[in-house]
């Protein structure tokens, strides 16, 4: 058994295929599949099963069927890939890395989360090979004492190149401190409020209990222009030098800037933008699309500036090699940002909505991305 896993979109299925050319598979949607699996390896496939690859595409959908319907996920996929192994096949299993770090409202979507986890770390003991596909390229995290039966030897090669695995950068995001706006509940945009004494020891209290790395492993540090944001990053990480985005300022919110819910109550503007579920432009500012592309041409600049720092880092760990005087490490970065940034970053790069993401000042998300293919990899929520 195998398996690969990886965000939605991400080519995973089309990965597996390309590792069974010439040889025969199967492929069964967990969106199609019945939650008891009963019948399946009798009615919906070949009799003779031996040496052939049974893909089971989209797991994470089909554990969401049986919490519908009621049947233990784990004890039916027990039963099923008992039989499967029985039957001579080979299990390719496909499933969506869902949750992100992100703990959900809804019961049931955290139930899903929790119950999809359980379920992959299973089979992740139990495969041969664990495989995450990032931009349609692989990640081995696992790979096997022994070559599967029929299973291409593009996994060994991946797992013996380290140059086919991705260089991946740790990057704290956070949230500014508190300003006079937030706490009044306006649009704050482009008003350029200095942190509130309480905002300012709000940084101060997460930072002496270790909320943020120590600024000596900071490569490279981000801000938005915007002066809350850069109090912020001199009180989080003092004496680093900022390198400002300006696409990583907060969205322009127009005729409503610095403006609440109040003082906007009888504007049938603000009425229509609530009634376009927040889709709508900001009269004389941006809409979320609008925005969204904005803070993605940001984090490309920030891709580029850390594969910059990326290269200077390995011809200084070259050096230090040739010196003997020690090894390289990988980057670490952190950008002090706005509630919008977040939002705007993280819907547009993960699956978390554009709505879901939410972060009280001070905290944020740790951030595992990949500035050679420009993606985000992981989302990690911290406070």
């Amino acid at each position: 058994m195998n398996l690969y896993i990886g965000g939605r979109n991400q080519g995973k299925l089309d990965y597996c295929r390309s590792l069974l050319k010439g040889e025969c598979c199967v492929v069964l949607d967990g969106a199609e599949l019945p939650a008891d699996l009963q019948g399946v390896l009798k009615t919906e496939l070949p009799a003779d099963l031996k040496e052939k690859h049974l893909i089971l595409d989209q797991l994470h959908l089909w554990i969401r069927t049986c919490l519908e319907e009621g049947p233990d996920p784990q004890d039916v996929f027990r039963a099923f890939s008992e039989k499967a192994r029985e039957s001579g096949a080979v299990l390719e299993i496909i499933s969506d890395e869902i949750g992100n770090g992100i703990v959900p409202n809804d019961p049931f979507e955290r139930e899903w989360r929790e119950a999809a986890g359980r379920l992959l770390r299973e089979i992740a003991a139990e495969s041969e090979a664990v495989v995450r596909i990032v931009c349609g390229m692989p990640q081995v995290i696992k790979k096997a004492e022994r070559p599967a039966a029929n299973h291409s030897n593009l996994v060994q090669a991946a797992a013996n190149d380290r140059s086919n695995l991705v260089q991946t950068v740790q990057l704290y995001l956070i949230r500014h401190g508190a300003v006079k706006g937030n706490l009044e509940k306006r649009f704050i945009g482009t008003t350029d409020e200095s942190l509130t004494e309480e905002g300012a020891e709000t940084i101060r209290r997460k930072k002496e209990a270790g909320a943020y790395p120590d600024p000596r492993q900071i490569d490279i540090l981000f801000s938005s222009p915007l002066r809350r944001c850069a109090e912020t990053a001199a009180i989080a990480f003092p004496g680093k030098e900022t390198v400002l985005i300006s696409e990583w300022s907060e969205i322009l919110f127009g005729d409503f800037e610095y403006a609440n819910y109040l003082e906007l109550s009888d504007d049938p503007r603000f009425q229509a933008w609530i009634d376009s579920g927040g889709e709508a432009a900001f009269p004389g500012g941006e809409s979320k699309a609008e925005y969204c592309e904005r803070v993605k041409r940001g984090f490309r600049t920030v891709c580029a500036l850390l594969r910059d720092a990326e290269a200077r880092r390995k011809t200084a760990a070259h050096t230090e090699t040739a010196e003997g005087t020690g090894t390289g490490r990988e980057i670490t970065a952190a950008a002090t940002v706005h509630l919008g940034t977040m939002k705007a970053l993280l819907s547009a790069l993960t699956e978390m909505g554009y709505f879901d993401v939410q972060a009280a000042n001070g905290e944020g998300f740790l951030l595992t991305i990949d500035p050679e293919n420009e993606c985000i990899l992981r989302t990690e929520a911290f406070s």
